[in-house]
């Protein structure tokens, strides 16, 4: 496996460069902030890695080892949810953090205040508050501060939704038995009727990429799942079932709409495909399962269900896994909502040596530190008189896993995102280097030279199951990716002689070679989508980012440049506009190498 040579400079490159994707990604509507550069430098122990902090939610597998299963759905910090509860005598708009702590009244007034929801830049919540005498909406700060009314009219409004840029607001609207969707500024200013001829309407909620509305309204005595365009035009029963079908909610990749039926006999959570009505069941359950939302990685759903002698507030995985109540005591069935992931609240973990006057004249160590994207914050996580590198963050954003060899040999290391309860998860006397976490959580990835060579494994998280992947005495494999589904891992290996980029299945089996060139071709990485691997080659003269598509056909040269570019990552982005409602960019690191060729498999 290839390794650069560690500069000083380079420390510097990757934390701009990581600021400027994150805040890129951070303006562009409905834009993922959880990707990372895992995968993106491989260096010897006194390297530096970086890793931008996944969304601080939580996936559990059936595979998940059985004593990592409850400490699997704790939540970061950073990770906030908006709930109703009459808990203090009537309907107010609590802050919750993710793990279930510190729930706060933001609203606090002798009124009915319901239907919270975040604006996307993170800066106020809309809600709907009876506190003037009818139903209207209104914005406050995330701290319950600057409180302002947005309407003031005869109808009653509610279920208000945001558009991605933050800049309009759809709602429900019902006056003297008409029911209508409409659409504002954010400031109340330009109000326009979207539908018109349906009965009851409900549970607006824009699409991802600016363009379509779901709703739930109900024709012909029963409440069906409809799609309409931003211009009133298109309107599209999605369900169209007998059943009631109610509070849709898209997920962030504006894929899926998760809502609430009865079409079973009682009301569960259920998730649909937005564009052919593909319906699978999240929940089932004999008591009410209702007001589903989403989790900014689209991993995760809160609802509400009076399962447990009063209703509660819930979390569930996007598959219908583990159920963790987050907060009971009376939350009323109004749809939670999540708190925005925005580039302020986000954390980059890199390995690095700091100067220090006391080690000036000895050897100088390297630690894995934490920053926020905004250069605030700098924390020293291990602090150790030892290597420790390569931090890699767990796709739920609570641990980090790393190696280090402050137990005599190179192993694998895991500890919580604030540093505490360090575990060695190899303890073997093999260098074990560049720790990747799988897409789901469950498993890590990583290089050994057990023999005399180096090797892909994998294990659960917890250090068990420990397998030999490619099980080759004869060549060197490194640089894992895995790819988004988590079914098959890219590397770069020199078993037919020079390095090229090979991919298989998890278990090893079905291995393929997806280049063929007498250049090195290292340091794959997947598109988000899976149907494309970035890899840089110096096919052409000098190292260049290439994509090629996942069956290794039509490889590309996307820089053309005669300075060397390096390690590419993927970063999903989305527009307001046209039709590349998903389209991917890839944000490649050019590091110019000062001439000098990176040595194969340094330890």
């Amino acid at each position: 496996m290839y390794r650069l040579p560690f500069r000083p400079g380079r420390l510097i490159w990757l934390i701009v460069f990581l600021l400027l994707t994150t805040t890129a990604c951070a303006d562009g509507l409905g834009a993922d902030p959880s990707n990372s550069v895992d995968q993106a430098i491989s260096e010897n122990a006194s390297a530096t890695n970086a890793a931008a902090a996944p969304d601080t939610t939580t996936t559990t597998t059936d595979e998940a080892p059985a004593d990592l299963e409850e400490s699997a759905l704790d939540l970061g910090r950073n990770d906030q949810i908006l709930f109703v509860s009459d808990r203090d005598g009537n309907n107010e708009i609590y802050r919750l953090n993710g793990d279930g702590a510190e729930p706060s009244n933001l609203t606090n007034h002798p009124g009915s205040d319901t239907d919270p929801a975040w604006s996307p830049d993170g800066r106020q919540i809309l809600f709907v508050s009876d506190r003037d005498g009818n139903p209207d909406l209104y914005v406050m700060a995330p701290d319950g501060a600057e409180l302002r009314r947005l309407t003031e009219s005869p109808a009653s409004e509610s279920s208000p939704s945001w558009s991605p840029d933050s800049t309009r607001i759809v709602f429900a609207t019902t006056e003297n038995d008409r029911a209508a969707i409409n659409v504002m500024a954010a400031d109340g200013s330009r109000q326009r009727q979207l539908t018109r001829d349906l009965e009851e309407v409900s549970s607006p909620d824009w699409s991802p990429n600016g363009e379509r509305i779901a709703f739930a309204a109900t024709t012909d005595g029963n409440s069906d799942i409809f799609l309409i365009e931003i211009d009133g035009r298109n309107l599209n029963n999605l369900t169209n079932h007998p059943a009631n079908d109610n509070a849709p909610a898209w997920s962030p990749d504006g894929r899926r709409i998760a809502f609430s039926s009865d079409r079973d006999g009682n009301i569960d959570i259920y998730t649909m495909l937005a564009d052919d009505g593909d319906i699978i069941r999240i929940t089932d359950h004999p008591d009410s399962d209702d007001q589903p939302a989403w989790s900014n990685t689209g991993t995760q759903i809160v609802f509400t269900s009076d399962r447990d002698d009063g209703t509660g507030l819930y979390r569930i995985t996007d598959s219908g896994g583990e159920v963790m109540l987050l907060a009971g005591d009376a939350v009323m069935s109004s749809a939670a909502a999540w708190q925005p992931i925005t580039r302020d609240s986000q954390r980059i973990a890199f390995a690095a040596q700091y100067d220090s006057d006391w080690l000036s004249d000895i050897e100088q160590f390297t630690d894995i530190y934490v920053v926020n994207v905004n250069g605030a914050s700098l924390e020293n996580l291990t602090d150790n008189i030892a290597e420790d590198t390569t931090p890699s963050w767990s796709p739920d954003g609570t641990k980090i896993v790393f190696a280090s060899d402050r137990d005599g040999a190179q192993d694998i290391f895991v500890m919580n995102a604030d540093g505490t309860e360090p575990r060695n998860l190899t303890n073997d006397s093999a260098v074990d280097l560049h720790p990747v976490w799988s897409p789901d959580g469950t498993k890590i990835g990583f290089e050994s030279q057990q023999r005399d060579n180096w090797e892909i494994y994998i294990m659960a998280v917890d250090g068990s199951r420990l397998t030999n992947l490619t099980n080759n005495n004869t060549a060197d494999d490194g640089n894992i990716a895995w790819s988004p589904d988590g079914a098959r891992i890219a590397f770069a290996s020199n078993r037919d002689g020079n390095f090229e980029i090979y991919a298989m299945n998890i278990d090893g089996t079905d291995l393929q070679r997806l280049t063929n060139n007498p250049a090195a071709d290292v340091f794959p990485a997947w598109s988000p989508d899976g149907a494309q691997i970035a890899f840089r080659s110096d096919r052409d003269g000098n190292d260049e980012i290439y994509v090629m598509n996942a069956d290794g056909s039509d490889p590309i040269n996307l820089t053309r440049n005669a300075a060397s570019d390096d390690i590419p990552d993927w970063n999903a982005i989305w527009v307001p506009s046209g039709d590349q409602s998903g389209m991917s960019s890839l944000a490649a690191l050019r590091v110019r190498l000062m001439g000098s060729e990176p040595s194969a498999f340094i330890t």
